[in-house]
């Protein structure tokens, strides 16, 4: 399987509202892995259900410092992106996301999914989801912020990032423009 597909496969598993499938090639037989996400809103509220792999509940004092440690992250890297700063972003990758995914190929992606839609007109954070060692993608905890993101050629779009938690820190997994 070719790197890039590998990301999108371990990606597309954290991804999804409350529930997701996703089919993983191995060698020449394929094989389906479920997983399910729970949805967090920014600020946790108390009422939020419980249906995905989770190791913190809403409310648990841990889930809501990762929340206040990545969404200030999350919103210095989409605007490092706005500045064009693609081959500095590749620098806030994770181990898995720097060995699977070399700098140059990641600028050529930046360049492919926003080159394209022009400056970003409007930002909005959307939503912070955890979720723990989804199927497809390396054993950890990760943290899913979505932004309701317009672009000049784009209007209402979105944006996807996610990140591991990777030596004590959280790092970037994968960043999509939706």
């Amino acid at each position: 399987m070719k790197k890039s597909i590998q990301i999108f496969f371990a990606a597309s598993c954290l991804l999804g509202s409350q529930a997701f499938a996703a089919v993983s090639t191995t060698s020449s037989n394929q094989q389906q892995n479920t997983a399910t996400s729970q949805t967090t809103k920014a600020p946790i509220t108390s009422n939020n259900q419980v249906t995905g792999p989770r190791s913190l509940q809403p409310g648990d004092p841990q889930l809501e410092q990762w929340v206040k440690e990545v969404v200030p992250l999350a919103n210095e890297y989409v605007k490092l992106l706005d500045r064009g700063g693609y081959a500095d972003s590749w620098n806030y990758g994770s181990n898995f996301f720097k060995h699977e995914l070399s700098q140059k190929g990641w600028v050529r992606t930046l360049n492919l999914a926003r080159g394209r839609l022009g400056n970003v007109t409007s930002r909005t954070l959307q939503d912070v989801k955890d979720v723990q060692n989804p199927p497809g993608a390396p054993k950890g905890m990760y943290m899913i912020v979505l932004y309701n993101t317009s672009f000049e050629k784009a209007a209402n779009s979105g944006e996807t990032v996610i990140f591991i938690r990777d030596g004590g820190q959280w790092k970037i997994f994968f960043y999509q423009v939706n």
